[in-house]
C-alpha cells in the first residue's frame, strides 16, 4: 500500500496537459494558468506555467518546491514525452497512440538526478472506455502489478482507486458549477494517476477525500473565489476542524 501512495504522490508532480478539443469556440474568453502561489504553514511556493503559440503547456517550474518539467508534442497535438524533476529525482514520460489516436502505452523511467545509473523503468498500458481511459496498470521492475481505476461523471474525473496485493488507495472529489483552473488545458486523457483532478475536468473541485484502509479518511474542502469568467482566483483548503491548511492564489493570461 505504501508503494501505491508513493507512486500518486510522484505522479502528483506531472501535469501532462493536452488541449482538450471539447473546449468551446469563444477563444477570447479562455484563461490559461499563468502563476500559482501556494501559501501553507508559513511558506510561500510559487509555480510558473510557460504556453507555445497554440496555448498548449510546454514547461512549468517552481524554485520554492524544486519541481520542473518540460513538454514534448506531435505536429497534431498529441503529448509524446514528459520530462519533470522533482525532489532531486528525473522522471521521463514517453507515450505511444494506436491507429484512433488513443494512449495505448507508456514507460516512466526514474533515476536520482545525480546518479543517472540508477534507473527505475515501469511500464504503463492504459484501457480505454468510451474514448477515456479507464483503467491504468502500472508494472515494475520487480514484477508487481498496480492498477488505477478511473470514474467519470459528465467531464469531471470523480474518483481514482489504486490496487495491489497490499491493498488499496481510493481518492474521490466533488466537483461545483464553476469552472476548474485548468478549464482550458486540461487533458483529454488522463496519462497517470494524479490527484488534482482539476487537471483532468472541467469544474472546479469543491471537496475531496483520500481513503487509506484501516486509517482514518483525509476529507477536505475548498472554499473558492471567482472571477468574471467563473475561474477560481483565490483556493483555500479547509481540513475537517474548520481550520485553513493552506491558501493558493492563481493568475492568467
Amino acid at each position: 500500500m505504501r508503494q501505491i501512495i508513493l507512486l500518486i504522490a510522484c505522479a502528483c508532480c506531472i501535469i501532462a496537459c493536452q488541449k482538450d478539443n471539447q473546449v468551446g469556440p469563444n477563444s477570447e474568453r479562455l484563461k490559461y494558468v499563468q502563476k500559482i502561489v501556494k501559501v501553507e504553514d508559513g511558506n510561500e511556493i510559487e509555480y510558473v506555467f510557460n504556453y507555445n503559440s497554440e496555448n498548449r503547456l510546454i514547461s512549468y517550474v517552481s524554485e520554492e518546491d524544486a519541481v520542473s518539467a518540460a513538454f514534448q508534442y506531435a505536429t497534431n497535438g498529441r503529448l509524446l514525452t514528459l520530462k519533470t524533476e522533482s525532489d532531486g529525482v528525473m522522471h521521463t514520460l514517453n507515450v505511444e497512440y494506436d491507429q484512433n489516436g488513443e494512449p495505448k502505452k507508456a514507460t516512466l523511467i526514474s533515476h536520482p538526478k545525480e546518479e543517472p545509473e540508477e534507473e527505475e523503468l515501469t511500464q504503463i498500458t492504459y484501457q480505454m472506455n468510451q474514448g477515456r481511459v479507464s483503467r491504468i496498470r502500472y508494472e515494475q521492475q520487480n514484477d508487481e502489478i498496480i492498477d488505477f481505476n478511473l470514474t467519470y461523471q459528465g467531464n469531471n474525473l470523480v474518483k481514482i482507486e489504486g490496487l495491489n496485493t497490499d491493498g488499496s488507495i481510493t481518492m474521490t472529489s466533488i466537483f461545483g458549477s464553476r469552472k476548474s483552473a485548468f478549464f482550458a488545458s486540461r487533458q483529454k486523457y488522463v496519462l497517470l494517476p494524479d490527484l488534482m483532478f482539476d487537471f483532468f475536468s472541467e469544474n472546479d473541485v469543491v471537496e475531496s477525500t483520500l481513503a487509506i484502509p484501516d486509517l482514518a479518511a483525509i476529507k477536505l474542502k475548498y472554499n473558492n473565489q471567482y472571477n468574471e469568467l467563473s475561474y477560481p482566483t483565490l483556493i483555500e483548503e479547509i481540513n475537517q476542524e474548520s481550520e485553513i491548511e493552506s491558501r493558493t492564489t492563481l493568475t492568467y493570461k
